[in-house]
């Protein structure tokens, strides 16, 4: 008999791509009665409670509000509330393709343990921010990537958007860690690393396929790396063991002249707090209104916002005693980064 599937949703402030990911999956190609689709508002008061209440289904669908305690609480309080013996997550961005719930339904029919990641290629409209169309090109690599026959994916590379495991498998290592990953980044790595600890393999399946819209502009692209940073100090801190899988450990990465501009730049954003917010518009501004940038200047941006994260994180580890409280471009030779 097939396994019955719950589709877990969090979201925060988003109605609209909601009721579009509803209406994505009334048209499943899996039988309706099969799965139920529990959204999980995280202290969204958009009008989401509302269209919930009113909209139409083929499936059960119940909806949980809760304050905002970040994606990691969302996935958790659906997982809790999951009567599906399969837990597909999906974010509130996604469009699920036809056979998406059927693909990830086949890859759990065998005894295996598995955690399935199906693939996000983004769509980004005309108009959209320039930065969306770097984003994408980012993603098509990932899945490029992830395409190798019998690739096994590694938890730094793991990405939780579009996801199924068997929900007696998520809970047998409690769901995600909302305590420690309460803001944007890091909560999916960890939750790979604790799975790939219980023998769980993560693969991909390309016949799992959702599309997903990006908007953010740049300095919402910012934000969210610098978010990343702390959370990836987070991260180490609890498992110092996935140092090699997070950007922690490629601090010696750029040549001397970048590593010094860098450090000069996260030195000015120490005594001027307004500085990183003020850069950020100038530059989302420069990208509006003036010629395409390369690929380039997306990745040294990013790398300078992640790097102020992980500042962020690491001084107030050093305050507190506890925690990473330094980085170092190798092993054997630490570097503190405590400008």
């Amino acid at each position: 008999m097939p396994v019955r599937l719950s589709i877990v949703i969090p979201t925060y402030q988003r109605r609209a791509w909601v009721q579009r990911l509803l209406q994505s999956l009334a048209v499943q190609s899996l039988d309706p009665s099969t799965f139920e689709v529990i959204v999980v508002m995280d202290g969204s008061a958009d009008g989401t409670r509302e269209l919930l209440a009113g909209f139409s289904a083929p499936f059960s669908l119940r909806a949980i509000w809760q304050s905002n305690q970040g994606r990691a609480a969302a996935c958790n309080a659906g997982l809790a509330a999951a009567l599906g013996e399969v837990v597909v997550i999906l974010d509130d961005d996604m469009q699920a393709a036809p056979g998406l719930l059927a693909a990830h339904q086949a890859m759990h029919a065998g005894p295996a343990a598995l955690g399935v990641v199906g693939p996000v290629p983004m769509q980004v409209p005309p108009g959209a921010p320039r930065a969306a169309a770097f984003m994408r090109l980012r993603y098509q690599r990932v899945m490029q990537h992830f395409a190798q026959p019998d690739y096994v994916i590694p938890p730094g590379e793991f990405y939780g958007g579009n996801f199924s495991a068997r929900r007696a498998t998520l809970e047998s290592v409690g769901g995600f860690d909302a305590l420690t990953f309460s803001e944007y980044g890091a909560e999916d790595m960890d939750l790979a690393h604790r799975l790939a600890l219980r023998g769980v393999r993560l693969v991909y399946n390309p016949e799992a396929l959702a599309c997903q819209d990006y908007a953010k502009d740049l300095a919402g692209m910012l934000r969210d790396t610098r978010s990343e940073g702390r959370a990836e100090v987070a991260l180490v801190g609890k498992y110092p063991e996935l140092w090699p899988a997070t950007r922690l450990s490629q601090f010696a990465v750029p040549g001397a002249g970048l590593r010094a501009a860098r450090s000069a730049l996260l030195w000015l954003g120490r005594v001027q707090p307004a500085f990183p917010g003020l850069l950020a518009r100038a530059l989302s501004w420069l990208e509006q209104h003036g010629p395409p940038w390369p690929e380039r200047v997306y990745i040294l941006a990013q790398g300078y916002y992640y790097w102020l994260g992980a500042l962020d994180a690491i001084r107030a580890n050093q305050r507190a005693g506890r925690g990473l409280r330094q980085v170092a471009p190798d092993r054997s030779a630490p570097e503190t980064l405590a400008h």
